[in-house]
């Protein structure tokens, strides 16, 4: 079980993003009290929360349909992005065959999305802002991190000729 709380306690509406997740570190069962290593303020919005695949997978195709839709209006607006070349992906350890019941399940989300060339690696945590905004930064557990690549120019690279002798057979 995971809970979260509200990072601006006062604002009228809040989105997903605007909450912070960590995880529940104890139940005392005698008094059904609840351990968290955060501290909370009065008024402060707190929400629980259960993980399951299924809801893991529809916020991930929700976040990338998000992207998707960002790029299309930038282009629309005159601003074209330069071609994927690449990504890096970044998995959590809890977010493998153990959580999803099969293997690679972010990673084949996200190439459906975005057809690239991905390395990855898996984490025990992600440090990042909050929602996509700018800093502070936090922890984020039980999460994939994907960074794009993209072409920096239009031009392609030099073929850069070796320098070196060929080798030649003595006889």
């Amino acid at each position: 079980m995971w809970k979260s709380y509200a990072m601006k306690r006062l604002q009228e509406s809040l989105r997903d993003g605007d909450y912070l997740v960590r995880k529940i570190e104890g139940i005392d069962p005698r008094s059904g009290g609840i351990e968290l290593l955060d501290e909370l303020r009065v008024g402060q919005r707190v929400r629980f929360h259960v993980r399951d695949a299924k809801t893991a997978v529809a916020e991930f195709e929700t976040i990338l349909d998000r992207a998707k839709r960002n790029e299309l209006q930038n282009s629309l607006e005159g601003s074209v992005m330069k071609p994927i070349v690449g990504t890096l992906a970044i998995a959590d350890v809890t977010r493998g065959v153990k959580f999803f019941k099969e293997r690679n399940v972010d990673t084949e989300i996200f190439i459906r999305y975005a057809p690239t060339s991905l390395l990855g690696c898996f984490a025990q945590a992600e440090i990042a802002p909050l929602g996509g905004k700018p800093s502070p930064t936090y922890t984020h557990e039980s999460v994939s991190a994907f960074t794009v690549i993209r072409r920096r120019s239009d031009k392609t690279l030099p073929v850069v000729e070796s320098e070196e002798e060929p080798e030649t057979e003595e006889t």
